[in-house]
């Protein structure tokens, strides 16, 4: 029974505390009554050196007795339990003075006498507090003799909901010993992880110790991934995390690996892997080497911007000749991982691509969402990294935006409307989404900066389809109360010219007109949306002002949906399909052979960022390293893109941005 004791003794699970927790019961208790004046006093002998003076009473009796099982001194607990006994025979705490007999003969290994004391001592109380403090101690004595059925039975009826901290946790902790020697390990795991109540560091570094030979001996990654999923908030979940990076390093899954060792170090600062975990994670960044033939490409291929990730795909494709029969690019593969639509699959698609694909450098990402976290990830790794999204994110060594920002877009065609065209006032109508806010305030910022002023500015909730009520919104058509005096004068007329009834010949005699007090309207929004709203304006009688966009409105659905509504519009874009330049027709007279469609914006820009790694590569030859690219990014002037001239400008890449607008239902430039 040794292998019990020790195992026990490991975990530091004091029995000790039970004694003290019941005679604290009975402390309380004992002094609400009027103790006996005499004390029968017998010739025990006295531990000086421990006990300044014999206690008195059965409370400070039990107290004593209580300290010396505390202190491991069991000798002379059990000289004062047996005064105790003599001196108070019919104490009302039987069950409690039972529990102290029980505990004396456990430290003595005499099990038989101490199941008796606790069984005795259970029908003594009905106190649950009590009965919960006894079952545990019968439940551990069973367990030292082996008898784990018999353990598992008396430790069912503690109740863990209401039992103090200190039970909760040892009676966890026990149930696991006990599934452990029954050959339950992944019960024996799942007792110890469903822990939820505060552990002190060394019982922490107790339970871990007893948590990581399960797991060894469980040695299935596919069940300990489960646990983890099952509990990923257990205070002990680190150690499944890190024996799910250690095997993912021992199969050579670094990518996995760097996973699992990154959410120990984000999610368990004080974990005692954390040292460790740091060690692992040099040792996967030093041995990965990159593979200089092979370029990452980060996009979203599954989810709702799959038909983006997918546009984007065939710019670079056609770049690095993918698809060329003729001409084919023998040099380079393309290692292509899906970002999804969140950072966290984002960052994890990143980490295939360095250390998987052992990737030289990365195109992509194509979403926003998570810039600032995969930019990170990537000055982490040092892995230069060829951003298609129109956020910048941070500031990185490692980063370049190769996108137009909304910034950007917003600042220009706010310039071109004031200053081109002398326009001073304006109105906004954007989506109620992240996106059309982040637009509307830069534009508004912009239109500020060049002395214009914004007199309105509405929004709309996204996918919405009627935009008469918004419309009438901005042009004082929606509160009518407002205009109280203005509806009694045509009503006044209509009596005097007894009109009765509304029919078209007379509606201006029944409707308000609209207050229009602004020159032009900036949308921020898709062009399919934008087809939709822009005839409402005129079916509300606003006419006469200029209708200004962004570079999303470059598609050929604008005037499909939109038709003369649309003429004159302008949008600000780094990319008119119809450009004569060479870069431009060489791209398109590709594509179009290629795909047998017409480009977009998207496969444009990736093409650009494609053309540029492309060009870096060849005149680098062979001996090019990862470290190597930012420099060379940083020295592009003047590239000759399909979306313009581009220059590197501290950490992005800046062109000249297009105003572009609608003549004859179709796409033309305005200006380059």
């Amino acid at each position: 029974m040794n292998r019990f004791l020790s195992k026990f003794n490991c975990l530091v699970i004091s029995l000790i505390v039970f004694s003290s927790c019941a005679s604290d019961r009975a402390s309380h208790r004992q002094s609400s009554k009027h103790l006996p004046h005499e004390q029968r006093v017998l010739p025990l002998p006295v531990q000086s050196s421990t006990i300044e003076a014999q206690p008195s009473n059965e409370l400070e009796l039990m107290s004593q007795i209580d300290q010396y099982i505390k202190q491991n001194d069991y000798s002379e607990a059990e000289i004062l339990l047996e005064r105790l006994k003599i001196e108070h025979p019919n104490s009302a705490e039987i069950s409690v003075v039972l529990n102290m007999e029980g505990l004396i003969a456990l430290n003595k290994k005499s099990y038989s006498f101490a199941k008796t004391f606790f069984k005795e001592a259970l029908q003594k109380t009905t106190d649950p507090f009590s009965r919960n403090q006894i079952y545990y101690n019968l439940a551990y004595t069973y367990y030292q003799i082996g008898n784990f059925d018999n353990s598992a039975k008396a430790l069912v009826k503690v109740r863990l909901k209401t039992a103090p901290v200190d039970l909760y946790v040892k009676a966890k902790a026990l149930y696991a010993y006990i599934l452990e020697e029954k050959g339950s390990l992944i019960e024996a795991a799942k007792s110890l992880l469903e822990l939820n109540a505060p552990l002190s560091e060394s019982i922490n570094s107790k339970f871990n110790h007893q948590l990581s030979k399960l797991l060894q001996t469980i040695n299935d990654i596919n069940t300990i991934q489960l646990l983890y999923d099952d509990y990923p908030e257990s205070q002990l979940a680190d150690n499944l995390l890190f024996f799910l990076a250690k095997y993912s390093k021992d199969q050579n899954n670094s990518s996995l690996a760097d996973h699992y060792f990154r959410k120990i170090i984000n999610n368990y600062p004080n974990s005692l892997y954390h040292s460790e975990t740091l060690s692992h994670l040099r040792t996967l960044v030093q041995h990965s080497y990159a593979n200089k033939k092979t370029i990452g490409i980060l996009l979203p291929l599954t989810g709702k911007y799959q038909k983006f990730g997918l546009k984007s795909l065939r710019g670079i494709e056609l770049a690095f000749q993918i698809f060329n029969a003729t001409k084919p690019h023998h040099e380079i593969t393309l290692a292509i991982e899906d970002s999804g639509d969140t950072p966290e699959k984002a960052i994890q698609a990143l980490n295939d691509l360095y250390y998987n694909h052992q990737a030289l450098a990365v195109i992509g990402p194509l979403l926003s969402n998570g810039i600032d976290q995969v930019a990170l990830r990537a000055e982490e790794l040092q892995l230069p990294l060829l951003s298609l999204a129109q956020n910048k994110g941070i500031n990185s060594d490692y980063v370049f935006s190769l996108s137009i920002t909304p910034k950007d877009q917003s600042y220009e065609i706010a310039r071109h409307a004031i200053i081109n065209l002398g326009i001073k006032k304006f109105a906004i109508l954007h989506p109620s989404n992240a996106f059309g806010k982040k637009y509307s305030q830069y534009f508004w910022d912009a239109v500020e900066s060049l002395g214009g002023e914004i007199v309105g500015i509405e929004s709309y909730p996204t996918r919405e389809t009627d935009f008469k009520s918004v419309i009438d919104k901005l042009s004082g058509l929606f509160y009518l109360d407002a205009r109280k005096r203005e509806l009694d004068e045509l009503k006044e007329i209509r009596e005097e010219l007894e009109i009765t009834r509304k029919t078209r010949k007379n509606l201006d005699f029944y409707d308000l007109k609209p207050i229009v007090d602004f020159e032009a309207v900036f949308i921020p929004d898709d062009a399919k949306t934008v087809g939709q709203v822009l005839p409402t304006f005129a079916y509300r009688d606003i006419e006469n002002i200029k209708f200004l966009g962004i570079s999303t409105w470059n598609s050929p659905i604008l005037t499909k949906r939109a038709r003369n509504h649309v003429e004159g519009a302008l949008f600000a874009s780094s990319y008119y399909p119809n450009s004569q330049t060479y870069e431009n027709t060489q791209f398109l007279n590709q594509f179009k052979n290629t795909y047998q469609k017409e480009p977009s914006f998207i496969e444009a820009l990736s093409y650009d960022a494609a053309s540029i790694l492309d060009q870096i590569l060849l005149l680098s030859q062979s001996s090019i390293q990862r470290s190597d690219i930012p420099e060379f990014l940083s020295q592009i002037r003047g590239f000759p893109g399909v979306t313009g001239k581009i220059t590197y400008n501290g950490q992005s890449f800046n062109r000249k941005l297009k105003i572009l607008t609608i003549k004859n239902r179709k796409i033309s430039v305005l200006s380059e």
